[in-house]
């Protein structure tokens, strides 16, 4: 039916470690990911690793994996890239 959204997939695991972490959600019922947050503000550099707390432990199920991507809005803007994978 369109609109309706359906899914198998396995709950994913959150553990907040943080009491001011905000826990991943999504902003759409369409979207493929969950929206990401940090605990702190941070500042990107080009060509610069930077660590960013989230204040969580996340549970990826046997099968599946994680993977952080930028924003698209925020990666045109920016010029962001990929930061990492788990």
């Amino acid at each position: 039916m369109p609109g309706e959204y359906r899914t198998t997939l396995p709950y994913l695991a959150v553990q907040r470690l943080d009491r001011d972490a905000v826990l991943p959600a999504r902003s759409h019922p369409s979207d493929a990911g969950l929206d990401l947050y940090s605990l702190h503000q941070a500042h990107l550099l080009p060509d610069c690793v930077t660590r960013v707390r989230t204040g969580i432990a996340v549970g990826i199920p046997p099968g599946y994996y994680g993977r952080i991507e930028p924003r698209s809005g925020l990666a045109a803007a920016n010029t962001a890239c990929r930061c990492s994978a788990a």
